[in-house]
């Protein structure tokens, strides 16, 4: 949980002696803990603090809660060692739910155990809060509990439990899948380094292992269930209601995937961009709230709030370059060429919030099948901390883009198709001969296929799993998606997810992310598997803003990677 949250009230930070008693120098790993008296839901909450080394073997077991602020005004009290301390109302909510009416609970709470009033205090916890979280028995995730009390005469957790047991659809974990938990920054290491996890919904409660195994149960359910004995069930219920159902899945092998003993996101460059989605009302936290789930040694940073966020964001950007041996793969996915923080271009503004899994799908499970460099290795060089430095071959430029950007969750696939039809004929690109038609066949998937089982393959020449003319015929006719082969569909859904189409002066079709611009240049980067997109600055001929990397039709491997065509390239 953040604690550093710039919407905290003045009313909430109050200083209170009960810090004073239990000091928490620099030079420790100790934190405060907060003993909750036994007591029932309705009275007044009585605790008292005391404080535990983290060094310690022996030290005492403690709890952690996992919560977000929300708004920080006062709405009651607590006693702390019989002083009042005020607290806001998710807080308060969590408090009187988690209390046992016949044990007491030491627990560990940002908002109480650490003295919000210091900011030294503050910058120093929050650099071994991941091993608050890591050491802690179990942790408390807490949800929250909605205002109508109707609502949670049912289990929201009826669903979790019901698919976790690898049973068939029958509601929807609506209370669940909208708390603004799952959005925070802070909740991820929470979620991720404790051992155990319970997770609260107002009165109800299920442990985390329910939650991994519902996200089994929905990779069954999609997989096994949809076309037999839930299609009638699954046709109900509409593409906007399962849409909680799978957002839920998809957080939780998100988080599952930042395990230390998982495959998944390790490095920090792959943590920060997985996490991106994530929220926080100061802009540091989106890097200092995720520096624990890194693996790497070379991710030496230490919070520091007296900084500016320009000054982080280079200073973190750099530190993922080291760790990722100055290779061009860091360059990858959104958040580049941010106007926000007067950021370089090749930084990335972790502050922007957008859904990282088409990028992360791209990047992660085909972006390796391609060899755009050929043989042309390189590294990236960084100068002052404001360029960056590489070499390039500039291939071609971009002649129009697209209207429409394809949105997987908006269900606009015929629509943006046919949008992108026009765009190609409208600029002398036919999509009408049968060469024409395999290259944009090509395009749509973005060179790869889904062969039914397994990861996604590349596109051989002559792939027999592409569309046929007729499927094409009765596309174009009926605008039904459906219409193509599901390997197809599947392939195409994950290389257009956020992308827009664009036409090059040479006639080549390419996909990108929605920031592309006529004029703006696409070049093949020295050791990078993909293209990317620079935008030249007219000052310098060598400067260019980083756009983004890109998927350009007949360049992915190597044709165009001529060492004599090589020359220096400067990101700013």
């Amino acid at each position: 949980m953040v604690v550093t949250r710039s919407q905290t009230r003045r009313s909430t930070t109050t200083t209170h002696t009960f810090h004073e008693q239990f000091p928490l120098p620099s030079d420790e790993k100790s934190i405060r803990v907060l003993c909750i008296q036994p007591g029932v839901r309705g009275t007044t909450i009585e605790a008292s603090l005391s404080k535990i080394d983290l060094n310690d073997p022996e030290r005492a077991p403690y709890t952690a809660l996992s919560y977000t602020w929300g708004d920080a005004a006062i709405v009651d009290y607590i006693l702390v060692n019989d002083e009042k301390m005020g607290v806001g109302a998710n807080l308060f909510q969590a408090l009187q739910h988690i209390r046992s009416p016949d044990e007491p609970i030491v627990i560990w709470v940002d908002a109480i155990c650490i003295d919000q009033t210091d900011n030294i205090e503050k910058s120093h916890q929050v650099s071994h809060m991941d091993l608050v979280y890591r050491l802690c028995d179990q942790a408390y995730i807490w949800l929250g509990s909605p205002d109508d009390s109707n609502l949670m005469k049912s289990n929201p957790f009826a669903l979790v439990e019901h698919l976790a047991a690898d049973k068939h659809l029958y509601e929807l974990p609506r209370l669940v899948a909208r708390s603004p938990w799952w959005h925070r920054a802070w909740t991820v290491q929470e979620a991720v380094l404790p051992d155990q996890a319970v997770v609260i919904c107002g009165s109800w409660r299920t442990p985390w292992e329910s939650f991994k195994m519902y996200q089994k149960g929905m990779l069954s359910y999609f997989s096994d269930h949809t076309d037999d004995c839930c299609h009638d069930a699954y046709q109900a219920l509409g593409a906007s209601k399962t849409m909680s159902l799978i957002k839920v899945a998809d957080y939780i092998q998100t988080l599952e995937g930042s395990r230390r003993a998982a495959p998944g996101f390790k490095t920090f460059s792959e943590v920060s961009l997985a996490y991106i989605c994530r929220q926080c009302s100061n802009p540091l936290d989106k890097i200092y709230s995720l520096l624990g789930l890194s693996d790497s040694s070379k991710i030496e940073l230490y919070p520091d709030y007296t900084k500016e966020v320009s000054e982080v964001y280079v200073e973190a950007f750099c530190k993922m370059l080291e760790e990722a041996e100055m290779s061009p793969r860091c360059l990858l996915g959104g958040g580049f060429n941010s106007e926000r923080f007067n950021l370089p271009s090749w930084v990335r503004d972790f502050s922007a919030v957008f859904d990282p899994r088409p990028q992360l799908r791209r990047t992660h499970v085909h972006y390796h099948l391609f060899k755009t460099c050929g043989d042309l290795s390189g590294k990236l060089e960084v100068k002052d901390r404001k360029h960056l430095l590489t070499h390039g071959i500039l291939i071609d430029r971009v002649k129009a883009v697209a209207m429409k950007t394809y949105i997987w969750e908006s269900r606009n696939i015929e629509e943006t198709v046919h949008n992108w039809r026009r765009t190609c004929e409208e600029n002398g690109v036919s999509v009408r001969t049968d060469e024409a038609i395999d290259a944009f066949a090509k395009v749509l998937c973005g060179g790869v296929i889904y062969r039914g089982a397994g990861p996604l393959e590349l596109l051989e020449e002559n792939d027999v799993d592409l569309p046929t003319d007729s499927e094409w015929s009765d596309f174009w006719a009926t605008g039904n998606w459906n219409e193509l082969s599901r390997g197809y569909r599947t392939a195409c859904t994950n290389a257009l997810d956020q992308r827009i189409l664009y036409i090059t002066f040479s006639g080549r079709i390419g996909l990108s992310l929605p920031n592309v611009k006529v004029g703006d240049e696409i070049w093949v980067i020295h050791g990078s598997d993909v293209p990317f997109i620079l935008r030249r600055q007219s000052e310098t001929p060598a400067h260019h803003r980083l756009v983004g990397d890109t998927y350009l039709h007949g360049v992915m491997h190597g044709s165009c990677a001529r060492r004599e065509d090589s020359v220096e390239v400067v990101l700013v």
